[in-house]
């Protein structure tokens, strides 16, 4: 019974000293000079011209992000780094949480056509746009992407009547219009390419 006694005194003397060293342990959230610190290491890595400065600079936004992601800074930082590193899908999905966060970020929001124009999906690229006139009409990034934008809407909703009739010549040219604005777009490349299978 003697020996029973000390096993148990023994089994909650280690659990009471593991409990002590987690909540002891804890990490402290970072402090905002912290955290600003962390930035400009990102930063510096991004901008390294190391062949892994882009990746060590993801790293470090992701801590960061999880750490404060109410800051639509960070995600516009990380965007950059996924846009360097050939991450479209991740680089729209951070712009799309820098203007969820702070839904006046003229930036975030023309940032988010251009990556749109250049995947081909005008209309919503035209949407962002429009967002971001809507914040500042006067913005210079913006206004100047406005054109390319809106000849590329145009000319997908031409394509998109004349395949729907079945008029395969007009379709073509409105994707080679669409191609002229969102040249690096390779779905409009490759329906354009299945319409001229047609011809």
């Amino acid at each position: 019974m003697m020996l029973m006694i000390r096993k148990v005194s023994y089994l909650f003397a280690i659990l009471a000293f593991v409990f002590a060293s987690l909540t002891n342990g804890a990490a402290t959230p970072p402090t905002a000079k912290e955290l600003s610190k962390m930035r400009r290491q990102a930063d510096s890595e991004f901008v390294s011209g190391k062949k892994n400065g882009p990746k060590n600079a993801l790293k470090i936004l992701n801590r960061i992000i999880k750490l404060e992601p109410d800051n639509h800074n960070n995600f516009y930082k990380r965007y950059r780094v996924h846009l360097r590193l050939k991450k479209n899908d991740q680089a729209l999905s951070d712009l799309e949480s820098a203007v969820k966060v702070k839904p006046s970020f003229t930036s975030g929001w023309s940032q988010h056509a251009k990556l749109l124009l250049k995947l081909g999906r005008c209309a919503e690229a035209e949407s962002s746009l429009q967002n971001a006139l809507k914040i500042n009409p006067n913005h210079k990034a913006t206004v100047a992407l406005q054109p390319p934008v809106s000849k590329c809407a145009a000319s997908l909703r031409q394509a998109d009547h004349a395949e729907r009739r079945g008029d395969w010549i007009q379709a073509d040219t409105g994707l080679t219009a669409a191609l002229d604005a969102a040249n690096t777009s390779p779905s409009l490349l490759l329906r354009r390419a299945k319409v001229r299978l047609h011809l």
